[in-house]
């Protein structure tokens, strides 16, 4: 633990965080979420105040992490590509209300065809980074299984105009890290430079930063990634694929250390206080412009809070961790910060989640703090979040999902109803413009076996489950084993690798539940996949 000497306003929190009882919670969560190893930093008034660090980045070896150690920090990286953009829009080279039309080629080109029209017309850079298209997540288009890539960087642009909108174009905010993996290639164009040397000539060369990448980070001192069986041991699993110049990568590909993060937040947040003082959208040797419109209510999430570009934003008394995975993993919802403040706080998150990384950073822009988390596991529940807002005042974990998934799947099972002959779901089925597919046969003596992309590896074995719909085995170990991305609802069980439902409809090979007709598997449960199979194509 490193703590460094505080003035008269920060002795207080200062006491606070050297408090036994304050590791001691930590140790507990990190020991119930099953967390291998984990970094927090805390800043106070505009100065680091305190960090701290927990288990092991490599638990083989008994190595536990430091201040310079490399972690993946997955949807933080959001922020971090939309100050780049804040960038470029100070220096003239777009603005925020430029069309996509203008800076993606495909949608130019009237051959192409978008689900949502407003792609080729309205939509916008802005509209992006806000992920107000209202297109869904669609995340097992570019991974499922063994944290392998599942399409080229060069179909980005097509597979996001495949999505079916799922909610009204700009109503709300609707989790998408295509609209990212999009904005990065925009980026990269404008900048003339890959994702990595473009971030880095914006921002992180300003800011001496010496660990933070979006390309290959140096192995020396870099954790090692896990995911948690259930019985609360880590799993080492392969480190998450994004890397710039693959695709995804504005999304999630950014790895940086605690010292670099606390650099990097102290900084936005100097700048943040000193433009809203002066009404101006730069500061003086600052690499961050426009902090109040990075911040402002771009897209609605609920009545309390709002996303902005890249940042989730609410006040206190409120709940956090909206985009983390406590959202939608947590059986007895989320807890509300901060109760009993006197007067409303401004509050500033975000939250990263990849098989093998769990971060989160909360912001507090008017006392100057921040509180940074970093982990190298996707544990039993996300101990970043929850640590962080233990860290301004609450804590909670959840631990027993799929077996609550299981039950409900089983009561909604029709007893009796018989399947086709298995050969007829047999063949290869294709997306509508033939850029992903699907593989079914028939395995052992009463079975299917689905296999994505032609990657041997990347499969799932179905029994039968009722009338034409097939079920693979809800077993979180099971499913940690092949680094596969836990998710806990029971819809999305019943449409994705969790729990897939497979309906013959016309020939094609379908994901159906309550009047979706889609791969779920890919989508989470909005229609962007219409198969056929290689004899209709």
């Amino acid at each position: 633990m490193k703590c460094f000497r505080a003035n008269p306003r920060t002795a207080g929190i200062l006491e606070r965080l050297a408090h036994p009882s304050t590791r001691a919670t930590i140790s507990d969560i990190c020991e119930l979420t099953g967390t291998a190893g984990l970094s927090l930093g805390v800043i106070h008034g505009g100065e680091v105040i305190h960090q701290s660090h927990f288990g092991y980045r490599d638990v083989d070896k008994k190595v536990g992490p430091n201040a310079n150690s490399t972690y993946h920090v997955g949807s933080m990286s959001k922020a971090m590509v939309a100050a780049s953009f804040a960038s470029l829009v100070h220096k003239g080279k777009l603005s925020w209300s430029t069309p996509l039309k203008e800076l993606v080629p495909e949608y130019a080109d009237p051959a192409t065809v978008t689900r949502l029209a407003e792609l080729k017309s309205e939509a916008n850079i802005e509209d992006l980074l806000a992920m107000r298209t209202g297109l869904p997540t669609a995340n097992g288009l570019w991974v499922q299984q063994c944290q392998q890539l599942l399409v080229p960087k060069t179909e980005t642009a097509r597979i996001f105009g495949l999505l079916e909108p799922q909610h009204k174009f700009r109503l709300k905010m609707s989790y998408c890290n295509w609209s990212y993996a999009l904005a990065g290639e925009i980026l990269e164009r404008l900048a003339g430079s890959s994702l990595e040397q473009s971030t880095k000539g914006l921002r992180y060369d300003r800011l001496g930063l010496g660990t933070t990448t979006f390309g290959d980070p140096a192995e020396d001192n870099h954790v090692t990634a896990y995911m948690t069986l259930t019985d609360r041991s880590p799993l080492a699993v392969p480190c998450p694929p994004l890397r710039s110049g693959r695709l995804l990568a504005a999304a999630g590909a950014a790895e940086s250390s605690l010292t670099d993060l606390l650099t990097y937040y102290k900084a936005l947040l100097k700048a943040a206080a000193d433009q809203k003082e002066s009404g101006k959208t730069e500061t003086e040797g600052s690499p961050f412009f426009d902090v109040q419109y990075l911040w402002g209510p771009r897209a609605v999430i609920n009545e309390h809070s709002h996303y902005g570009l890249g940042w989730v934003v609410t006040e206190l008394p409120g709940q956090g961790g909206l985009v983390g995975v406590n959202s939608y993993e947590s059986p007895r919802g989320l807890p509300t910060i901060a109760k009993g403040i006197p007067e409303p706080v401004q509050l500033v998150y975000h939250n990263g989640a990849m098989a093998g990384a769990l971060s989160a950073v909360y912001l507090l822009p008017e006392t100057q703090t921040g509180i940074v988390v970093l982990s190298n596991t996707f544990a039993l529940c996300d101990a970043p979040d929850w640590i962080a807002q233990f860290l301004v005042e609450a804590s909670q974990n959840a631990r027993t999902h799929h077996v609550n998934t299981r039950k409900i799947l089983a009561e909604e099972r029709t007893l009796g109803a018989k399947p086709r002959e298995l050969s007829k779901y047999v063949g290869r089925y294709y997306n509508s413009i033939g850029n992903f597919y699907l593989d079914v046969a028939v395995h052992g003596d009463n079975g299917l076996r689905m296999t994505t992309q032609g990657y041997p590896f990347v499969h799932y074995d179905l029994s039968h489950y009722h009338y034409d719909v097939f079920a693979g085995d809800c077993d979180r170990d099971a499913e940690t084993r092949r680094t596969i991305y836990p998710q806990w609802s029971p819809n999305f069980h019943r449409i994705s690798s969790h729990q897939l439902q497979i309906s013959l409809c016309k020939r094609l090979f379908k994901v159906c539940y309550r009047g979706y007709v889609a791969v779920g598997l890919l989508t989470g449960g909005a229609r962007i996949f219409d198969g056929y199979s290689a004899s209709e194509k």
